[in-house]
């Protein structure tokens, strides 16, 4: 080493030789900095695609560092030496297809599925028990209809039955003018558990007098609810009939109910003695059950009766007939939607009972009652024969009311006025017959005129007269009023408007009534599954009388049906089945006068009798049948002109009798 790196190492110099040498290496650096900046700039200015270059991969690291602080924290010893991946040998594979096993969790022991208690169930109001309509759900929501001692879905102020383990929703009606019940029982394994159903009046005193109606119930209807509605005994009837406040009800099919071979009681059996104690202990239980049936071949009849008697079934006989076979057993003859479908008859393709009114009007075989259940075309026909002026009760209920498949019993169809303590058979069918029905669903109208009800009459006058209206809504949450009207000769003439949530309403109000003619009270309701409407308050003048039937004017000759020579004979004239007069037709033939219903017996000596229908033979069955065919029959029946044109027909029935010689005998 030479000498003078001997001197700079010495002790006494350490300390300058240390800055010297940090000095000069810093130098040294900056020296090579800036060289290559300066290569660093020429590069630039020579090569511009490079800066672009270096941009590009700064906005990648910046995009690179973004992504990384979204990343969650790894190891990144681990990441920086990743672990070398071998292949799963033999003894994994199989344990990841073939677990060994683990140790079984313990299971819950299964409750007892047959296990039940007891649910004891007391439905009461202010004056203590009351029948009631008892729906049970499960929390799946399956209904408990036909349970061990709760037959159907009604029971008689309290009851007790079993029920498997568990919880149920519970809804209890007792009508519809006492507030429902819903709540949550609980089924216990070998308990009893006991629920006390409180419930209310809602509008009892508004409808005082008026009882509840339903004039058809068919207590053998078959369907899927049939485990519900099914009945042992009438008694047990009689519970459901209360549970839906129906005071008054027409019970068809009550012959089988106490036959237990299953044959039904008729005419020719003693047993139908039975069936009246039975019917006259029901009414001394508060209520009063009818005879109902129907009579019809085609389906569209039915009638109500104080007699168990179950009248011929139609078989050969028109339907006048069995108008008058009803009224002469003390019944009533009722038309079930009247303005239905068009029913074939046995001879021919005329609509049902209801096509014959076009006849019946002029023949004065009128039915007492019309069963408007279906609303719509039954309305407006009613409406069309109270304005021929013809009194005819509107009634609704019966067999079409709900369907085929369905019963009537949880339902509730009009209001019969009878404001008499005790009911009794007679004045049931005396307010039907009169009028004295609100028809509904479940709203109420108390309507009066100058203090006259429904059915009721009253004189037309320039004055006017006080009209009171006072109505009250269904029970159902989702009914409330609309608007309820005032109908005079078929025209609103006032109205008056509800609104949501209404309940009730009451009015007063004058009007004159200057014509003869009908007035009615209707209901609307915000929910149009809920309808109500009154029976007319009749006006009418002393001298006024509804319009008479007509006689049948024959023009009738007799001849030999092969010679064509004239003939004289006699005509028995027979009305539902009894000789009513014998008429002398001479040679030379005449005109004679008849009842449109009759039959005639034509007899000339040496030649076999000949039997004429005046309906069936005189041209009024082919007429109506045209207008079936031609699908004019329901039009046909709202046309007054369809009335006169029968009208004359029956005024001017030509009758050539063709008579036959007897054979020797």
């Amino acid at each position: 080493m030479p000498g003078g790196w001997k001197l700079l190492l010495s002790a006494e110099s350490t300390g300058r030789l240390g800055a010297l040498l940090t000095m000069i290496v810093v130098l040294g650096c900056l020296a090579i900095f800036s060289s290559s900046a300066r290569a660093l700039d020429k590069s630039v200015e020579t090569y511009p695609d490079l800066a672009d270059r270096l941009e590009a991969q700064r906005q990648q690291r910046i995009r690179e560092k973004a992504q990384n602080r979204k990343k969650p924290a790894t190891n990144t010893k681990a990441e920086a030496k990743p672990a070398k991946e071998t292949p799963l040998e033999p003894p994994e594979l199989d344990d990841r297809l073939n677990p060994l096993p683990t140790e079984e969790k313990k299971k819950e022991p299964k409750p007892d599925e047959n296990a039940t208690g007891v649910v004891n169930i007391s439905i009461l109001d202010e004056n203590g028990p009351v029948a009631g309509r008892v729906i049970i759900k499960d929390i799946k929501g399956k209904t408990y209809g036909a349970l061990p001692g709760l037959k159907g879905a009604w029971i008689d102020g309290s009851q007790a039955f079993r029920l498997p383990v568990g919880v149920y929703n519970v809804d209890v009606t007792c009508g519809k003018h006492r507030l429902p019940w819903g709540g949550v029982i609980k089924s216990e394994k070998d308990a009893e558990t006991r629920t006390i159903v409180q419930t209310g009046s809602y509008g009892l005193d508004t409808i005082k007098g008026w009882r509840q109606f339903d004039p058809y119930v068919n207590t053998n209807t078959k369907s899927e609810m049939s485990n519900l509605y099914s009945f042992r005994t009438l008694g047990e009837f009689g519970i459901a009939a209360r549970a839906e406040g129906i005071e008054v009800v027409g019970v068809d099919g009550a012959w089988g109910m106490f036959d237990s071979r299953g044959v039904i009681f008729s005419e020719s059996r003693t047993d139908k003695r039975d069936l009246s104690l039975a019917f006259a202990q029901e009414t001394r239980d508060r209520y009063l059950p009818l005879f109902s049936w129907t009579e019809s071949g085609e389906g569209n009849l039915y009638a109500l009766s104080t007699s168990p008697v179950l009248p011929v079934k139609n078989k050969g006989r028109e339907h006048f007939e069995t108008y008058a076979a009803v009224r002469d057993r003390g019944g009533i003859a009722i038309l079930s939607n009247p303005g239905g479908k068009v029913i074939k008859l046995s001879s021919g393709v005329a609509g049902g009972v209801a096509g014959h009114l076009l006849f019946d009007v002029n023949a004065g075989i009128m039915p007492d009652a019309f069963d408007v259940s279906g609303g719509g075309f039954n309305l407006d026909l009613w409406y069309f024969m109270l304005n021929l002026g013809y009194r005819i009760t509107a009634l609704a209920g019966g067999p079409d009311a709900r369907g085929d498949e369905a019963m009537d019993i949880p339902s509730l169809s009009s209001y019969l006025y009878l404001p008499e303590n005790k009911l009794t058979p007679a004045k049931t069918l005396d307010a039907i017959r009169e009028g004295r029905v609100i028809v509904s669903n479940g709203p109420f109208i108390d309507f009066s005129i100058d203090g006259c009800k429904p059915g009721g009459v009253t004189h037309p006058s320039r004055d006017p007269k006080a009209v009171f209206v006072n109505v009250l809504s269904g029970i159902e949450r989702t009914d409330s009023i609309a608007e309820v009207e005032l109908v005079y000769n078929g025209k609103v003439v006032k109205k008056w408007k509800g609104g949501k949530l209404q309940k009730s309403l009451a009015m007063r109000h004058v009007q004159a009534f200057t014509d003869v003619g009908w007035a009615i009270a209707r209901y609307r309701s915000m929910n149009s599954d809920y309808w109500a409407f009154t029976n007319p308050i009749y006006f009418t003048t002393n001298g006024y009388t509804p319009p008479e039937p007509i006689m049948a004017r024959i023009n009738i000759s007799l001849h030999d049906a092969l010679a064509g020579k004239a003939l004289a004979g006699t005509v028995k004239v027979y009305n539902l089945g009894v000789c009513i007069e014998t008429i002398e037709v001479g040679a030379e033939g005449g005109t004679i006068e008849v009842p449109p219903t009759a039959r005639l017996v034509v007899a000339c000596e040496g030649y076999d009798n000949l039997d004429f229908n005046v309906y069936a033979d005189g041209g009024a069955r082919a007429m109506l049948d045209s207008l079936a065919k031609e699908n004019k029959l329901r039009p046909a029946l709202l046309n007054e002109a369809a009335y006169g044109k029968m009208r004359e027909l029956l005024r001017n029935i030509e009758f050539k009798a063709g008579m036959v010689r007897a054979a020797r005998k």
